[in-house]
């Protein structure tokens, strides 16, 4: 299937096999934008995303979203540390080593309160 820029799909409509659905944003989507490293380990940062949600901390989700070489548990450790310290949950969607279905995938990024 050809789609064009004129092409509509619907972002709730159910999967078809060979088109990606587009990525469709909460409409109340913030963002703490860092560079790459580890900023999310400076405890100022994290608080910064934390204090966006306007949740008490064992309420928030943190999903750790690693590229390849991210994958690796160190990596992740470093950029979630802080938000362990201060009560939020932190899971992680690995993408290099991943044998979760799409469908898992979603639920995590749907879950998520604050995606790294």
């Amino acid at each position: 299937m050809l789609l064009t820029s004129n092409s509509f799909i619907d972002p709730l409509a159910p999967p078809i096999a060979g088109v990606r659905h587009p990525f469709v944003p909460s409409t109340n989507m913030k963002a703490v934008i860092a560079g790459a490293g580890a900023c999310f380990a400076d405890a100022e940062i994290a608080q910064a995303a934390i204090d966006l949600t306007e949740l008490p901390t064992y309420e928030i989700c943190v999903l750790y979203i690693g590229t390849a070489s991210y994958d690796i548990n160190l990596y992740k450790e470093r950029q979630t540390c802080q938000f362990h310290k201060m009560g939020c949950h932190v899971k992680s969607l690995n993408i290099a080593n991943s044998s979760l279905t799409f469908e898992e995938m979603k639920r995590l990024v749907e879950g998520a309160t604050i995606i790294l």
